[in-house]
């Protein structure tokens, strides 16, 4: 389609089905999309200095610039929730530019299973005497924290069940999972919320992915908050066709 676009010499009508283009290769020709719309845009610009009058909308160089910012923003967005560390690195590697890319990269330090539980664990052994819920052997106890081992990843608690006065060692996965999030704390709200949204996206907790990174205001807030509503509704989409199928 494109081909014949210029075919007919309507180049700014190919410049646009190239920059708009979303099908299934969108991020894999994100590229060579940008180099054909950069030499489209040098063949308008020349005709134009030769004096032809066709009428070519102009597109300059830096909207073709800021639609490939915009592009790769997405893809960073992407990569975050495929949560993969090779495509992230490359991205933000991309938007090197970007005058909140030391912000950026502050969080994407922050997509680090080791340290958010780490971090889990300070919290939790800093609750002082605060009562936990635990889920053992199928059991709730009430439970409170006496000392954690962050080599291990263990928590040493104190119970009662049945009467009985117990002393246990325990993993994170006994605590119930909004504990273990609302214990994810750093310097400020937009570093907690962050990490938050990524430590749900670690568990697959989409929802509850998506109550941590509304308060979120910092950069790409409204890219992941689109992104995180999309895949809960292709979720509960999903989850409507296979009860009709049923």
């Amino acid at each position: 389609e494109a081909n014949t676009l210029m075919f007919q010499k309507q180049y700014s009508a190919a410049i646009d089905l190239y920059k708009n283009y979303d099908g299934t290769l969108a991020k894999e020709s994100l590229e060579a999309r940008t180099s054909l719309m950069t030499d489209l845009q040098v063949i308008i610009q020349d005709k134009m200095a030769d004096g032809n009058d066709e009428n070519h909308e102009a597109i300059s160089i830096e909207d073709l610039k800021e639609h490939e910012l915009d592009d790769n923003k997405n893809l960073l967005v992407d990569a975050i929730f495929r949560l993969n560390s090779i495509l992230i690195d490359d991205q933000v590697q991309k938007l090197s530019n970007l005058p909140d890319i030391n912000e950026i990269k502050t969080l994407i330090e922050k997509i680090d299973s080791a340290e958010l539980e780490n971090n889990i664990l300070n919290n939790i052994a800093l609750s002082n005497n605060q009562k936990f819920n635990l889920k053992i052997n199928n059991n709730i106890l009430s439970a409170s924290v006496l000392s954690c081992d962050l080599d291990e990843g263990t928590i040493q608690v104190l119970s009662t069940f049945k009467g009985k006065t117990l002393k246990q060692s325990v993993a994170l996965s006994n605590f119930d999972f909004n504990d273990l999030v609302q214990h994810i704390k750093f310097p400020n709200d937009d570093l907690n919320s962050f990490a938050r949204f990524t430590y749900c996206l670690m568990k697959k907790k989409q929802l509850e992915a998506s109550k941590q990174i509304a308060p979120y205001n910092g950069p790409l807030a409204s890219l992941l908050k689109e992104k995180i509503n999309q895949e809960i509704n292709s979720l509960v989409e999903a989850k409507s066709t296979a009860i009709l199928k049923a």
